[in-house]
């Protein structure tokens, strides 16, 4: 396998970078579905069938609530990590250019004609 050439891993970083673009978004438009889940809710009644009394909605109402609630963290803690993800994309894209830079410097010092003095 031969190294890549200097364009080709540019190339590399701005696609990471690229990914890392699109993540922040995401966690934005998740924000919105977690909000909006938050604000809505069904009523107890939403599980009775038939006429009230029959038959009593209040156990599958809290298995409701509790599903809800499991959806709400799970939302919630998308919107964090998919900005994390956004983040460590972006610094991974850093890190691989300082990592570029850092070779270039040092090859250039081992190709260069030393001063004299």
């Amino acid at each position: 396998m031969t190294a890549p050439k200097f364009n080709q891993v540019t190339i590399v970083t701005e696609a990471v970078r690229a990914e890392g673009r699109r993540w922040g978004p995401m966690a934005d438009e998740l924000a919105k579905v977690a909000s909006t889940v938050d604000s809505r809710s069904l009523f107890v009644t939403a599980f009775w069938i038939g006429k009230p009394g029959d038959f009593d909605g209040a156990i599958a109402f809290e298995t409701y609530k509790l599903r809800r609630e499991s959806i709400l963290r799970s939302l919630r803690a998308g919107v964090t990590e998919f900005q994390q993800i956004a983040d460590a994309l972006k610094r991974i894209g850093d890190l691989y250019d300082q990592q570029d830079e850092i070779a270039a410097l040092d090859v250039e010092a081992a190709y260069s004609v030393p001063k004299k003095p």
